[in-house]
């Protein structure tokens, strides 16, 4: 009796079993489904709120753009103060004449002035920043509200200043140690808006880089593909493994039957 060798482990589903069930996984698995469309709409939707966090962002910076020229805008006018008071210092002195403290309250009264106009009429982009408004806005998922520096509270602690007299002039460094106190509250406020808009750009930007990832990963993912791709690897190598037993007691029969012959 003749008995035909067995060749490179093949056995009933021959050399590659896999072969015979893996057109019917891919068959599973090419093709999409209603759930990878819906996870598609869904990516959408996440790149979508993505932008719009990233237009947050956008006016938050903005934002913080104003308040920064804010801030210089009060370096300025504690500048004008302190040259006031340098002023207003010097006409202390009582062997002033009439001529030399003249001459000095003109120059604190143009200080005066350059420090009404540098609060009283600073902008950006057109409007005003030193008016003591309060600003809204929508920075991605934060709502952000803050309340812009006052520069009328400055102008105000000064008052009006004389320096044609030993006795104005003594008043004038106390009016003007108080409009230092005022601007010193409104540079607070200024570094409380900076720190506000600042956070609120760096949370947003980690939202938006967060729902970017999420997006990528739902592009072109099928859940219902993937379990049954998943299920069905599971079931090959359970199929590979009831046809690797066949084909090993098939072998074991013929060399049972060649010992027997």
């Amino acid at each position: 009796m003749i008995i035909s060798p067995i060749r490179g482990g093949a056995g009933p589903f021959g050399s590659n079993p896999l072969r015979i069930l893996n057109p019917f996984a891919n068959s599973i698995i090419g093709g999409s489904t209603p759930a990878f469309t819906a996870t598609n709409a869904i990516a959408i939707r996440l790149n979508a709120n993505a932008s719009r966090i990233g237009t947050g962002i956008t006016n938050a910076t903005l934002n913080f753009s104003r308040n920064a020229t804010s801030a210089a805008v009060l370096d300025s006018a504690s500048d004008i103060l302190q040259e006031l008071g340098g002023i207003a210092t010097r006409a202390l002195d009582g062997t002033l004449s009439a001529i030399d403290r003249d001459l000095l309250n003109t120059q604190a009264q143009q200080l005066q002035t350059e420090l009404g106009n540098v609060l009283g009429n600073s902008s950006f982009n057109g409007t005003p920043i030193l008016d003591g408004s309060t600003m809204s806005l929508n920075a991605g998922e934060l709502q952000v509200s803050y309340t812009d520096a006052d520069g009328a509270a400055v102008t105000a602690a000064l008052g009006a200043i004389d320096l044609t007299t030993q006795a104005g002039a003594e008043a004038a460094l106390v009016s003007i140690g108080d409009a230092l106190g005022a601007l010193t509250e409104q540079q607070v406020q200024v570094g409380t808006n900076s720190g506000q808009l600042e956070r609120a750009v760096n949370v947003g930007r980690v939202q938006a880089a967060n729902l970017s990832a999420a997006a990528d990963r739902m592009a072109g993912f099928d859940p219902v593909a993937f379990a049954a791709s998943q299920s069905m690897a599971e079931n090959l190598q359970a199929a590979q493994i009831a046809v690797h037993k066949a084909h090993n007691v098939q072998q074991k029969s013929i060399l049972k039957f060649l010992d027997a012959s």
